[in-house]
């Protein structure tokens, strides 16, 4: 399940994502950020993959960074915190940031904690 909230007085969309993601999910919350007109055009994102289990392989990552890529032609730019504690997720999260790590548009990072993960996003 994914839950997207996005919080007017941080600027930041706090994303959930909570139990087993697949593929599918995630395209489906890569999409609806995509397609959210609501949203401000510099986007701050707070992703919390805490509670998540990723069930999808690790080939199909590459899939979801391009997903990653197509949104950002729609915002001026997108600064993404990824919260990770197991080390699938952390790995994974690692990837998609290494993938697209020349788009000066686009700035992800992973943390271990909330509060680092804010930190950061509060700086940017």
């Amino acid at each position: 399940m994914v839950v997207m909230e996005y919080c007017t007085d941080k600027n930041i969309l706090n994303v959930e994502l909570v139990g087993k993601i697949g593929l599918e999910e995630m395209k489906a919350y890569c999409e609806k950020i995509n397609n959210d007109t609501s949203l401000p055009r510099s986007l701050r994102i707070l992703e919390d993959a805490t509670l998540a289990e990723f069930d999808f392989d690790i080939d199909e990552i590459d899939q979801i960074n391009q997903i990653i890529v197509s949104q950002i032609g729609t915002y001026t730019d997108i600064v993404h915190a990824m919260l990770r504690i197991e080390p699938i997720s952390t790995a994974y999260g690692i990837m998609s940031e290494m993938a697209n790590i020349n788009n000066p548009r686009y700035l992800s990072k992973v943390f271990s904690t909330r509060h680092m993960a804010m930190n950061w996003l509060s700086a940017k």
